[in-house]
Formats: C-alpha cells, structure tokens, sequence
C-alpha cells in the first residue's frame, strides 16, 4: 500500500511545483512583453512628482482646487466643478 501511494505523492508534489515555476515564467514574460513593470515604475514617479508639487504649493499657501460632483437635474449627468479658494501670494 506504501509503495502505490509515495509515487503518486511524489508526483502531485512535483506537478504542482512545477505549475507554479511555470506561473511565474509566463507571468514574469507577459509583463515584459506589455511593459506592465515600466508603466508600474513610471506611475510611482509620478507619483512621487506630484507629492513634491503639492508640498511646494502648500509652501507658497497656495491650496490645490479640489473637484466635487454634482448632478444637473435636467439630464441626470454629472458634472466636475472646481472649488476655487482666494489666493494669497507672499509680497515681494
């Protein structure tokens, strides 16, 4: 009874670690071929460049507009407005 399940056992072990080796290969060259690892790099950039922006624009006193929703009656869409705050420059 020992000897017929091992085998199998050996087997189920090696099918599944070899499924995942196979995973990872492919997974590793469809990133590659549609440049996901590029455009992942370049939206942390980004996003790193816009943090420095806004720590520069809070410096100034300057507040970013930050955009709300609100829906027309008329043709239940929605439309972006933009809140506007006074800007307050430092004198030269």
């Amino acid at each position: 009874m020992k000897d017929i399940i091992m085998p199998g056992l050996w087997i189920g072990l090696l099918s599944i670690v070899f499924i995942i080796l196979f995973f990872l290969i492919l997974r590793e060259l469809f990133c590659w071929y549609w440049k996901i690892n590029k455009r992942v790099h370049l939206q942390e950039e980004t996003n790193l460049m816009l943090e420095e922006i806004l720590k520069e624009l809070k410096t100034i006193n300057i507040s970013p507009q930050i955009p709300f929703e609100k829906k027309l009656e008329s043709k239940n869409k929605v439309k972006v407005l933009y809140e506007t705050e006074e800007l307050n420059f430092p004198e030269e």
